[in-house]
């Protein structure tokens, strides 16, 4: 598949850091752009991407000074989990649903390279967990057992899903009829 995935035009906003561990300062230094990336790709809505942001390093926070996740300090897939969890939960409220206008645009018969410029439209078309895993797959290029872990979810039945939605995508993006 072509990189064509976009780039998000902000940055992460900036914690407080009034009660900001160091572990969890840590966390977010690593991840801190992948999550907040990964929020903006599927809400399409900086305002609630920040508001989900901040919300999960204060639950990460929280977390991590209760001591309940002392072994997982340094997990890429544990704050993926959380994050993940987060956003499924928020979607409906922070979502974008595509609009009637853009719906009957995609469906009209466009050119590949109209299509291709309507690629985050079109991503937008599959569930959410099916946009969470071509994102952290495909754009973000993490392997299949960090993905799967991060969705808590089998390997193998991981890698259908994907397949599965790559091939719909591949429907809408290349029908020529």
């Amino acid at each position: 598949m072509r990189k064509i995935w976009p780039k998000s035009k902000q940055k992460p906003p900036a914690r407080p850091t009034a009660r900001r561990s160091l572990a969890s300062a840590e966390l977010n230094r690593n991840f801190g752009d992948l999550v907040y990336d990964l929020f903006y790709s599927v809400l399409w809505n900086h305002k609630g991407a920040r508001a989900l942001y901040l919300q999960l390093w204060r639950q990460l926070d929280r977390e991590i000074g209760d001591g309940k996740s002392e072994f997982q300090k340094h997990s890429r897939a544990w704050v993926l989990q959380s994050a993940i969890e987060l956003l499924v939960r928020s979607h409906e409220k922070h979502g974008r649903a595509l609009s009637p206008s853009e719906q009957v645009m995609l469906d009209a018969n466009l050119n590949i390279p109209a299509r291709l410029r309507q690629f985050d439209s079109y991503l937008h078309k599959l569930n959410v967990q099916d946009q969470i895993l071509l994102l952290l797959r495909d754009k973000y290029g993490l392997p299949y057992a960090e993905v799967a872990s991060s969705l808590r979810m089998p390997e193998g039945s991981l890698r259908i899903k994907h397949q599965q939605a790559l091939r719909s995508l591949e429907e809408w993006l290349w029908d020529r009829t």
